[in-house]
């Protein structure tokens, strides 16, 4: 039971509390071998796992980047006739 205040008299209520029941926490075991295996591709898969590019290698990749969005963006779109397309 709890005592409340209510303007200047004291009110007993009762009130009902929930406690959700305990579970017994599961121990863990160690990681299987394929589970291992498949957390480090999966490790591999989120972390760039090729080393970067450096020097020249970088700036060849980045003008090659450069030229196809610069294709993909720069063409001009036109209605299928039959023809052979523009791009």
């Amino acid at each position: 039971m709890r005592d409340a205040l209510c303007g200047d008299r004291t009110v007993r209520r009762e009130m009902a509390v929930y406690r959700a029941p305990v579970q017994d926490r599961r121990r863990r075991q160690p990681p299987s071998p394929s589970a291992r295996r498949a957390m480090e591709l999966a490790a591999l898969a989120l972390t760039d796992a090729v080393p970067p590019l450096l020097g020249d290698a970088a700036l060849a990749e980045r003008e090659r980047f450069r030229q196809y969005t610069e294709r993909k963006d720069g063409a001009q779109r036109q209605l299928d006739e039959g023809g052979i397309p523009w791009a």
